[in-house]
């Protein structure tokens, strides 16, 4: 086995099943409650089976990026929950939360290639690729890099994810 092989996260048929019956649980769930909750059940699935099926040392590594990109916007829509009187605002903050990270880089690329607006269901995708992107490769710098390295990239991607979280917020209250 070469040593690049042995570096790579593994997959085993549990993680495989988790898959599939994330799977169902998540076309399920489209029908019966709609776009926002089969997003957040996509949200949860893909942030939880790479923390079922790796090894410990990628376990860590991707929990604490999960927990960096998706902190800041956890403490917005919880926010919104306790302190916001409007049922609308509420609504949002949580229908957004699990494509967040990645809806202002998403809404950046769409102004900068001058692109028109495309249906909720294809943004809201789009950011949530974008945002599990994001999470794998901050996963990726944190196990991989020395620890300024580690610290410096959790920090900047706090920093990115309060502003936009605050961004977010203030367009939702807009």
């Amino acid at each position: 086995m070469t040593k690049d092989a042995r570096r790579m996260p593994q997959f085993s048929l549990r993680a495989l099943l988790l898959l599939v019956s994330a799977s169902a649980v998540l076309l399920a769930s489209w029908r019966a409650f709609g776009l926002t909750a089969a997003i957040s059940i996509l949200m949860a699935v893909l942030l939880a089976i790479p923390i079922a099926a790796t090894k410990p040392s990628w376990k860590r590594a991707y929990l604490l990026s999960c927990l960096t990109m998706y902190g800041p916007f956890i403490a917005m829509a919880t926010y919104t929950l306790l302190h916001v009187s409007c049922s609308h605002c509420k609504a949002a903050a949580w229908m957004v939360l699990p494509c967040g990270p990645g809806l202002v880089p998403v809404e950046l690329a769409r102004g900068w290639l001058d692109l028109p607006r495309p249906s909720d269901t294809v943004w809201f995708a789009a950011a949530l690729f974008v945002s599990g992107a994001m999470v794998i490769v901050l996963a990726w710098l944190i196990r991989r890099r020395r620890w300024w390295w580690r610290a410096l990239s959790a920090a900047a991607a706090m920093t990115y994810g309060t502003f936009a979280a605050i961004g977010i917020l203030a367009a939702i209250r807009a």
